[in-house]
């Protein structure tokens, strides 16, 4: 999953891309820092050898292969895998999520579920994915009143 955060579509707080260990730069010229503000979970990079088709639906025009390489995830039902991005203003932000399963193991529907919640208000349930290398896009905007400032 890779997060674009902000208060105006096009002007982002964060750019994280999920499971990376290194900040990237994608084909539009925009930085997406490491992996960061999670609570738990496990890491997948998809090897550079193996190609990713991003000319697709679901996926970010011009982002590039790099940034649906790499995933975190979490396997255990009991303990969800949570981010928490500190605001340095209160108000209403755009919530743009870009999923990508690039796990080989991944080999048929419901084999990886998830829920998403924004300020404990569940935005979807049980969304999966069949296969390897399908994409999705989700974007909401949250009002968000509780600051947490960046150190």
């Amino acid at each position: 999953m890779s997060v674009q955060f902000g208060l105006n579509r096009g002007d982002y707080a964060y750019r994280i891309n999920a499971g990376s260990t290194l900040p990237i730069l994608d084909d539009n010229d925009n930085v997406w820092q490491a992996d960061a503000f999670f609570n738990a979970g496990v890491t997948f990079t998809a090897p550079a050898s193996l190609a990713i088709d991003t000319s697709g639906p679901g996926t970010l025009a011009g982002a590039g292969a790099q940034l649906y390489r790499s995933e975190r995830y979490f396997d255990i039902a009991e303990i969800d895998l949570v981010y928490r991005l500190p605001v340095a203003q209160a108000g209403y932000y755009n919530v743009e999520l870009h999923f990508a399963e690039v796990c080989t193991c991944v080999t048929a529907p419901g084999q990886r579920l998830f829920n998403v919640k924004v300020r404990l208000r569940t935005r979807f349930e049980q969304a999966t994915f069949g296969l390897s290398f399908q994409f999705a896009f989700h974007c909401f905007t949250s009002l968000l009143t509780h600051l947490r400032h960046q150190p």
